[in-house]
Order: structure tokens, then C-alpha cells, then sequence
């Protein structure tokens, strides 16, 4: 887990390194506005927990020698996990799509989380050690699933690349922001480009309509679309 988030610390650069490395797609939700100010508050809110976990569990720093920087770190890791989930809750209507899947999962992690932890606090308020340890545990654990995701997501999309025929709902302005970005994919597409692969994305005055089309889910470089429409189904198995 320590590992993982320090890898993912880059990521409090939004424009600089987020807006590279996440699904394609998502930065055109999260480049301004709410989005943007969701994904910051959970970014910023939930890495540091990845890190401050860490001495709660080295048992010199529980001993009662030691309580007093147990309790703060704990209270400052419950105030950011909270913060954390507010973050969550705010981007998931956009986070890989904002499907019904990857919405149910942030709303039960959220919940599990949280309650993982009143539990703990509610554990320790009775001198219940072994419980009050026990609920932390399976909070970390939980708060861990996304690393679990992070290996789950990948082979489904190569699983979805071999098979072929899955494809995902994607909006036509979202397509015409990949196709017209000047990202590390691809050099950028002119109009014409979303008008022959996706004609409904075109009105008869030449503006991208809202609508929304079905994009084949492929793992391929150079083709945004396809990787964005692989991934955006998977966060939710995770």
C-alpha cells in the first residue's frame, strides 16, 4: 500500500501528470469545475492516509509512551479518509463513466470505510483492543481494494481486446475532446475524423451533438477511444 501511493503522489499535479495518466476521457470531466475540485479534495484528502497508516501499526509507536502520536495520527487519518470520501462521492458520476457499477462501488467502499473505522474508535472508547485493532485492519484492507483493482482492471481489458465484441456508451463531446487533444496518444484529429467514425456525433451545422454513441472496448495504442471504452467498464470488478 505504501508502495502504491507513493508511486501515485505525482498525481497531485493535475494538469502536469493526472490528466496523463488516467483513463482517456476523464480529463475532460475533471480539467475544470466541480470535477476538478472533487478529484483535487480526494486526491490530496486520501494519498497522505496511504503513508500516515503506516506507523499505526509498528508496535513501538503504540506503546503507551507513544499514545499520545497514536491517537492524533489515527484522528487526523479518520478526518482524511472522510474528506477522502466526499472527494469520491463528488466525481463518481464521471470516474470510468460513472456507470451504475463504478458508482455502487465507491458509495459501499465509502460506507464500509466509514463505519470500519466509527467501529474502531467505538472499540477503543470501551478499552476494546483486540476489536478496536481488528476493525482498523479490515479498514486498511479495504481502503487497499484499489491496488487489487488496479491488477484486476488490465487483464479484464486485455480479456475484452481478445474477445472483440464488448462495446461502451461514450458521449459525443467526450470523443470529440480525445480526438481533438494533443495528449501522448496521438497527434490530433481533425473534425472530419469523428464525423466518419461516429456520424451521429455530427450535426447537420458541423457542432458535436449530445449524443451518445457505442465505442468498441480495445486495448490499442493510438486509439483513445477504444482504450477509454475498455477501462471505463472495469473499475467497478475491483
Amino acid at each position: 500500500m505504501l508502495t502504491f501511493t507513493l508511486l501515485r503522489l505525482p498525481y497531485l499535479r493535475l494538469d502536469a501528470v493526472l490528466s496523463r495518466s488516467i483513463a482517456p476521457g476523464d480529463w475532460f470531466y475533471y480539467r475544470a469545475g466541480w470535477y476538478r475540485w472533487a478529484i483535487g479534495i480526494h486526491l490530496f484528502a486520501i494519498l497522505p492516509v496511504g503513508i500516515l497508516m503506516i506507523p499505526q501499526f509498528i508496535p513501538s509507536l503504540r506503546s503507551p509512551k507513544n499514545i499520545t502520536f497514536h491517537k492524533l495520527n489515527g484522528w487526523t487519518i479518520w478526518c482524511l479518509v472522510c474528506i477522502g470520501n466526499i472527494g469520491a462521492l463528488m466525481v463518481m458520476g464521471r470516474a470510468f463513466g460513472g456507470g451504475v457499477d463504478s458508482q455502487s462501488i465507491v458509495v459501499i467502499l465509502a460506507l464500509m470505510t466509514q463505519v470500519g473505522i466509527g467501529m474502531a474508535w467505538w472499540n477503543i472508547k470501551r478499552y476494546q483492543i483486540d476489536q478496536h485493532r481488528a476493525w482498523m485492519l479490515r479498514t486498511m484492507f479495504w481502503l487497499g481494494s484499489i491496488v487489487s483493482t488496479r491488477v484486476v482492471m488490465p487483464v479484464t481489458v486485455l480479456a475484452m481486446t481478445w474477445v472483440g465484441n464488448y462495446y461502451t456508451v461514450i458521449p459525443c463531446r467526450e470523443l470529440a475532446f480525445l480526438m481533438a487533444q494533443d495528449t501522448n496518444w496521438s497527434a490530433p484529429k481533425s473534425p472530419m475524423e469523428l464525423a466518419m467514425n461516429y456520424p451521429a456525433c455530427m450535426g447537420a451545422s458541423g457542432n458535436v451533438t449530445d449524443e451518445m454513441v457505442a465505442v468498441n472496448a480495445h486495448f490499442q495504442f493510438g486509439d483513445p477511444q477504444g482504450i477509454g471504452a475498455a477501462f471505463k467498464p472495469t473499475f467497478g470488478m475491483g
